[in-house]
Formats: C-alpha cells, sequence, structure tokens
C-alpha cells in the first residue's frame, strides 16, 4: 500500500511538472509597448505579436505534430549565436525613408543589451541601437555612404527612445485584437484609392485568417460602369485577380515589353486577370520572365488613335487574330471597346459584361505566382531552386484562398482574406514545415 501510494505521488507531482513547464513555455509577460518607439515619420509598420503566436505553435506543436524535415539534431555548434532579443515579445518591422532611399528598420524588446550589440555588429550591412531594454535595428545599402550611417545611427538612437506624439500609426498599432499574431498599419499615399488602412492576422487550427479596415481616400470617385471581363479561365487552377488602379508595372509591361514604346498608353482604372504563371525566356540575349495570362484591361482614357487604327475594337476574329510577340512568346491581342483592351494567352476567349461589386478581390492557386516554364536552361534552373521549389511545395498545400473588399457608403474600407489548408491539416505546422526547409 505504501509503495502504491509513492507511485500516486510520483506521478501527481511529475504531472504537476509538466504543467509548470508547460505553462512557463506558453506564458510570457505582457510588454506590448513598442508602437511608443515609432519614428514620427513611419506610415508603414507590421507588430508580430509573438505571445499569441507561440501560445498557438506551442499548442499545435505539443498536439497536433507528426513529423518535421529535421534530419539531424541539432549540435551546440549548429545553434544560432544568442541575439539579445526577448523572442517571446512583440516585435515591430517598419518602413520609412532617407531623401529617396527605403530602408527597412525593426523594434524589439532586448534582454541583454551586449548579446545584441554584438549580434548587430556580426550582422553585414545593420547598424543599431538600444536604451532601456528596447532595441533598434536596420539594414543599410552595401553603398551607403557616411552621410546616410551618420544619420541612421543617430535615427535608430532616436527610436529607443519613448515618443508621445500621437502619430497615425502609433494609434494604429495601439489596439490589437487580443488573439490576432499580426497587426499592420499602412497609411496610405494622398493620391491613393485606401488610406489608414489596418489589418490583422489570426491562425486557427487551418486557416489563417486576415480582416481589416481602411477608409477611402474622399477625393476619388468610385463610379462603377459596366465593363467587360473574362468568362472563365482557359487553363485549370488559375489565380483570379480584379484589381483597381495597381501600381505602373502592368502599364510598363504593355507599353514598353509588348509594344515597345510605339503607343502611349493611357492610366490604368482596374484590370481583370486570369493567371496561369511565367515565362522564363530569353530576348535581345537577356533573360526575362513574362506573364502568362488571359486578361482585360481598363483604361481610363481612350486607347491611341494609331493603336486603335492598327487594332480595330470589335468582336475577336477567330479566323485572323491579332498577336504581338516577345521573343518565343506570343500574346493575343483585341481592343473590346475604345478603353478596354484584352490581352492573353487563349486564342478564343468568352467575355462577359456586367458592373462589379468588388473594387478588389483574388481567388484561386496562388502556386501560379511561383511557376517558372521554359525551355531553356536558366528556366530549369530556376525552377529547381530550393526557395521556389519549396515554396511552391507549400502553396501546393493551400486549399481554399480569397481575398475581397467591399466599399461601405459611410466611406469604410473592409478587407477580408482566407488562407486554408486541408481539414486534417494543421497550419501553424505547414508553416514551420516550410520554413525548416530552409
Amino acid at each position: 500500500m505504501r509503495i502504491k501510494k509513492i507511485v500516486y505521488l510520483f506521478i501527481l507531482f511529475t504531472s504537476l511538472f509538466f504543467i509548470l513547464l508547460l505553462a512557463q513555455f506558453l506564458t510570457t509577460n505582457e510588454k506590448q509597448t513598442l508602437h511608443h518607439y515609432l519614428p514620427s515619420s513611419v506610415d508603414v509598420a507590421l507588430k508580430i505579436n509573438n505571445k499569441k503566436l507561440l501560445h498557438r505553435l506551442g499548442f499545435d506543436f505539443l498536439f497536433f505534430i507528426d513529423d518535421l524535415p529535421i534530419k539531424e539534431k541539432p549540435t551546440a555548434s549548429s545553434l544560432p549565436p544568442p541575439t539579445g532579443i526577448d523572442a517571446q515579445q512583440e516585435i515591430i518591422l517598419y518602413m520609412d525613408y532617407y531623401k529617396d532611399i527605403q530602408f527597412i528598420g525593426a523594434l524589439v524588446h532586448v534582454h541583454n543589451p551586449t548579446h545584441f550589440r554584438s549580434f548587430v555588429e556580426d550582422q553585414e550591412n545593420m547598424i543599431g541601437a538600444t536604451n532601456n531594454g528596447v532595441g533598434a535595428m536596420s539594414i543599410v545599402p552595401k553603398n551607403a555612404d557616411s552621410a546616410f550611417l551618420t544619420y541612421m545611427q543617430l535615427y535608430l538612437e532616436d527610436a529607443t527612445i519613448k515618443n508621445e506624439n500621437r502619430t497615425k500609426t502609433r494609434i494604429g498599432l495601439a489596439n490589437s485584437h487580443p488573439k490576432s499574431i499580426l497587426h499592420a498599419f499602412i497609411e496610405g499615399s494622398p493620391i491613393g484609392l485606401v488610406q489608414d488602412l489596418t489589418l490583422e492576422g489570426f491562425l486557427d487550427k487551418n486557416t489563417l485568417k486576415i480582416t481589416g479596415k481602411g477608409k477611402k481616400n474622399p477625393t476619388i470617385d468610385l463610379i462603377q460602369s459596366p465593363k467587360h471581363f473574362v468568362y472563365e479561365a482557359s487553363k485549370p487552377n488559375a489565380l483570379e485577380i480584379k484589381a483597381g488602379k495597381l501600381a505602373d508595372t502592368v502599364k510598363g509591361f504593355i507599353q514598353t515589353v509588348l509594344f515597345e514604346n510605339d503607343y502611349d498608353f493611357p492610366e490604368i482604372a482596374s484590370q481583370h486577370v486570369f493567371f496561369y504563371g511565367f515565362d522564363l525566356t530569353q530576348v535581345n540575349e537577356k533573360t526575362i520572365l513574362l506573364p502568362k495570362f488571359d486578361g482585360v484591361i481598363h483604361f481610363e482614357e481612350t486607347l491611341p488613335a494609331a493603336f486603335l487604327e492598327n487594332y480595330p475594337k470589335g468582336p475577336f476574329d477567330q479566323n485572323n487574330p491579332k498577336t504581338v510577340s516577345v521573343g518565343p512568346v506570343n500574346y493575343f491581342i483585341q481592343p473590346l471597346s475604345i478603353t478596354e483592351l484584352y490581352i492573353g494567352k487563349a486564342d478564343n476567349p468568352r467575355f462577359v459584361y456586367y458592373t462589379p461589386e468588388n473594387y478588389l478581390s483574388l481567388e484561386g492557386n496562388l502556386e501560379t505566382l511561383l511557376i517558372l516554364e521554359g525551355d531553356n536552361f536558366f528556366a530549369q534552373v530556376a525552377a529547381a531552386l530550393p526557395p521556389v521549389r519549396n515554396s511552391r511545395k507549400f502553396l501546393q498545400s493551400v486549399e481554399n484562398f480569397f481575398l475581397s473588399t467591399n466599399f461601405l457608403e459611410d466611406g469604410e474600407v473592409e478587407i477580408e482574406s482566407i488562407l486554408s489548408f486541408d481539414e486534417n491539416t494543421v497550419a501553424s505546422l505547414e508553416i514551420i514545415k516550410f520554413l525548416l526547409r530552409f
């Protein structure tokens, strides 16, 4: 009987020890104050809530883990050097400018200033500063001159001192949802469509969900009118993109790559694209990426008269389709109206005509963003590179993805995005496996 009691006590104390150890691992002290240290000039920032992230990862690791791609146990010599950073606390990444030079910085909690300084000094092209448990660091360009380095050192030292100015970015990051693992704030351009945008990420068993709110720029009118859209994808597993005015990348591709600056195209108002991947090919002895897609581009103004003379608007001529060649890659071209242009790989596309409800939406196969095809050596090498191969494998495991926006009458903008895996898959572990493959 005495032995039996001893066994019970041993089991009880072992269980209590395990619970206390687990609680210590999953519980951290709250120090979520780093947004007070953001420089006043920062208008784009991302807060990573490591406490909630560790809770989620710790729970999933203990109860759902099956295998991780670790080939051998880490040894003392293979472990990373101490950084002095308290990884159990929040981290804030931000973007800022010095004159026309863009740089990325980070704010962290520091529990060992000596280790933190050594860590920063050992990193190439990194400078940093620490004060009273707060650390600031930034990666600088290799060719940075002494004036820029001097400015950055003073900038980072100033970033370790609490700033009481109530900037939009600090206010935007001040009230994170208690369950969010990511919280981003983007002030937006004065001429941009959406401003003061707040996005938060939530990690559940098999789903990563992002929700957000912003404000529509009151100087821009969103008068939706009927437009042409591509009816369906010509290839399976496409990524469908409906978007308003984007960066000049699309216009640059049309004007510079497709038509070699023969025409001066107007600004793009919106676009609808089914995207299939990239052709990696050589043009004029240069290796370039050419997108594979079927899309309708909606311009703000009338297409150039000289362009419409060579490519008259009207129904698609299946017997004599207009094409443009970039090296060995062909695109079919057809103006659908004086402000709408079809460009694509399909030689017999179908279109629909309606007024869109969402200004921005993405849905479908994210893997297409990393599909690189081509017959040359560079295409084969690029597709076999570990970052590309591993990223494609990760995106192949995504079962459902969509992102949509909703513009409300009061000027508010709502954003929702969901990335989900198979119901038997744990999202956090898929992300861990992806990161450990590098």
